[in-house]
């Protein structure tokens, strides 16, 4: 009776342990929340959600063709592209009011690779509570947020911390 009482406790801890380890993060726009799914729709107007990019570690990048210190961080966030996107993807979403042809027009006379989504109607904006541009989410392979930049830096130096496993 002693063993079965003993084994029937141990069958409860585990899956008390297990059950512990697999609780989702609760959703929202902090550090450590699961990013809050968003459709946006790219350049030539295919639409993807987020979740789509679950097993990337992901920069979501709020910017603008109007604001110089999104301009100045590009030509980094490109770099940056260029020489990591087997583990990275770049999700830069315009917030540009004006039309889509503007900011696809000023993406390839910059030259720019990385995936740019246009925000025209403010949704992604809401949703991510954004106020100052360029503002960027680093999003881990599970989908969690793990820093978020507000400003433009050089994004050659930035020191990425370990995601996934």
């Amino acid at each position: 009776m002693k063993k079965f009482i003993l084994i029937l406790s141990a069958l409860f801890l585990i899956s008390t342990l297990s059950y512990s380890t697999t609780v989702k993060a609760k959703v929202g726009i902090q550090k450590g929340n699961e990013a809050p799914n968003i459709k946006i729709t790219d350049l030539n107007g295919k639409t993807v959600n987020l979740k789509d990019y679950r097993g990337k570690t992901v920069l979501l990048n709020f910017w603008a063709t109007w604001c110089p210190p999104c301009r100045a961080e590009m030509p980094s966030l490109e770099e940056v592209w260029v020489k990591n996107k087997k583990d990275i993807t770049i999700l830069a979403v315009s917030i540009d009011e004006d039309s889509t042809a503007n900011v696809k027009k000023f993406i390839k006379d910059s030259k720019y690779t990385f995936p740019v989504f246009h925000d025209k109607k403010g949704d992604t904006v809401s949703t991510y509570l954004i106020k100052n541009i360029p503002t960027t989410y680093i999003i881990d392979k599970d989908g969690i947020i793990i820093d978020k930049i507000v400003g433009g830096i050089d994004w050659t130096k930035y020191k990425f911390p370990k995601v996934g496993k």
